[in-house]
């Protein structure tokens, strides 16, 4: 599997340069990620652990779905032009904290009706906005994360994948 990520990385990696250079929202999302799966595909195999392989594994199937997702909306919504995308990438990065959350909270039990329909909603709304390029500002994000947090039956706050791989990476002493 680290031979795959290698190969996909390599074939990713201007991609991902452009977001890194853009200091883009995405790539903050996904940049502990990438470190890790770099430090754990570094590692001699003898200091490979079962925990390292599912670290690996979960976050190779995380970063190679992520890109996946913001390569259709570049293509679908911006003709592949990433200054375009920069412009709405605060919604998209919102969208796929969204898909994130809604996977969290199912795999934990934790979605309920209410949530699952307002994720929709919202999900929904951002679509017709990269549609038809409307103007947003950061209150539409505000008023979004309002309307996710009061449909919560818990105040647990839910880790995304990101948040995980931010802990790792802290952990391991790698940022």
């Amino acid at each position: 599997m680290i031979n795959d990520y290698k190969n996909w990385f390599a074939k990713k990696q201007e991609f991902l340069h452009h977001l890194y250079h853009h200091d883009s929202l995405i790539m903050h999302r996904i940049i502990n990620v990438i470190i890790t799966l770099d430090y754990i595909s570094n590692l001699d195999e003898s200091e490979l652990n079962e925990d390292y392989d599912v670290i690996f594994e979960e976050g190779y199937k995380y970063l190679f779905s992520t890109i996946g997702e913001v390569e259709i909306y570049l293509t679908k919504y911006f003709d592949d032009n990433l200054h375009k995308f920069l412009d709405y990438e605060e919604l998209i990065n919102y969208t796929l904290y969204l898909n994130e959350l809604k996977t969290t909270l199912l795999e934990q039990g934790d979605l309920n009706e209410e949530t699952n329909n307002e994720i929709s909603n919202i999900q929904k709304e951002i679509d017709d906005i990269l549609i038809s390029k409307d103007p947003f500002t950061q209150d539409k994000i505000n008023e979004y994360d309002a309307r996710i947090l009061s449909t919560f039956e818990s105040k647990i706050h839910h880790l995304t994948v990101p948040e995980v791989y931010d802990r790792i990476a802290e952990e391991l002493h790698i940022i």
